[in-house]
């Protein structure tokens, strides 16, 4: 496909769920004639240059594409990047209300927990596994229930320090290490603090899935 960049919002650190691996996400919004869509250029945390440039024309090529929220694209490992010297007529969007981020201050009010097992080779998610011998029904792996990965998703009411109004959002345990003197893996112990702890959040406006959380006074 060919199309221009029309912008390119700030990158989001994210950890990517059960893996906890971190990795850098950059909205960027293209269009061609037909319309416009964001595609999430995913880089390393290091990595401080783009493939893409605000404004150019890029042929496309290996993107990944999901059907929600009107269509979503992914970078991958094997996605192509090629600059052409092409002219295309594009109507640009409302760039703030294509952002896909939003960064407030608040507590949690409300949190309720869920512990899922993982698949020990492909990180696939079992809430609970009902034998002692399981079968991933992903990658067909064969493993101990006992020998599997444990995660906690937690869901709860935030409430922004300015007064707007209540959002439900989810998280995972391990995007809250940072809490003083809190066992992530103690559920009872994670939800006492986490309610009692004010805190800075990006979420996806998409999803109301928390990417990122921090102290205030790191801000």
């Amino acid at each position: 496909m060919h199309c221009q960049v029309l912008h390119i919002h700030p990158a989001v650190l994210k950890t990517i769920p059960y893996t906890n691996e971190k990795k850098k996400v950059t909205p960027v919004i293209i269009g061609d004639p037909t319309g416009h869509i964001t595609l999430s250029v995913w880089t390393d945390i290091h990595e401080e240059q783009l493939p893409v440039e605000k404004d150019k024309v890029f042929k496309l090529e290996n993107l990944s594409f999901k059907n929600w929220n009107g269509g979503q694209l992914s970078s991958t490992k094997s996605s192509v990047y090629t600059s052409v010297n092409q002219k295309l007529k594009v109507n640009k969007p409302n760039i703030e209300a294509t952002s896909m981020y939003q960064t407030l201050q608040g507590v949690f009010v409300t949190v309720e927990s869920t512990t899922v097992s993982l698949c020990i080779a492909c990180n696939s998610r079992e809430p609970s596994p009902s034998t002692h011998f399981y079968k991933c029904k992903v990658c067909n792996c064969k493993q101990l229930v006992s020998n599997m990965k444990k995660n906690t998703d937690l869901k709860g009411k935030f409430k922004p320090l300015d007064d707007s109004p209540l959002i439900h959002l989810s998280l995972n345990n391990h995007q809250l290490t940072w809490l003083p003197d809190t066992d992530v893996n103690n559920i009872d112990d994670l939800e006492e603090q986490l309610l009692q702890t004010s805190m800075t959040i990006t979420y996806n406006k998409v999803n109301n899935y928390v990417e990122t959380t921090s102290p205030i006074d790191s801000v």
